[in-house]
């Protein structure tokens, strides 16, 4: 009767170091990835704007880009651009130096706990 036992030999011991275990995700790398997530992000944005400005107002498109129906749009659209141009220049000068801004609960709770401290 079968014991339950297979009949293989027992595994053969490994030879060299264990293998490691897998990285571990620390904030530095999970905000780093953010921080580059973010940039990628803004670039896309400043494109898309670039693009859609370049075409003419209320016109056709060109070349497959449609322009801004109406001046108002395309003036806050420039306004709109100028603002993530000034973002995406700090998100570059951080990444450039690898150095992610970490904050536990983030900069709002970190505003307000400053805040507190010098009311106190």
């Amino acid at each position: 009767m079968p014991s339950g036992r297979s009949n293989s030999p027992p595994p053969a011991p490994r030879d060299g170091p264990a293998p490691s275990p897998a990285p571990r995700k620390t904030s530095t790398s999970l905000s780093l990835r953010a921080l580059f997530d973010e940039q990628a992000s803004l670039r896309r944005a400043v494109r898309v704007i670039t693009h859609r400005l370049a075409a003419p107002c209320s016109g056709r498109p060109k070349a497959g880009v449609r322009g801004y129906p109406n001046q108002a749009e395309r003036f806050e659209k420039q306004r709109r651009l100028q603002v993530l141009t000034a973002r995406l220049a700090a998100v570059e000068a951080r990444a450039a130096a690898a150095r992610p801004e970490i904050v536990v609960g983030g900069r709002r709770l970190l505003g307000a706990r400053h805040d507190l401290v010098e009311r106190a």
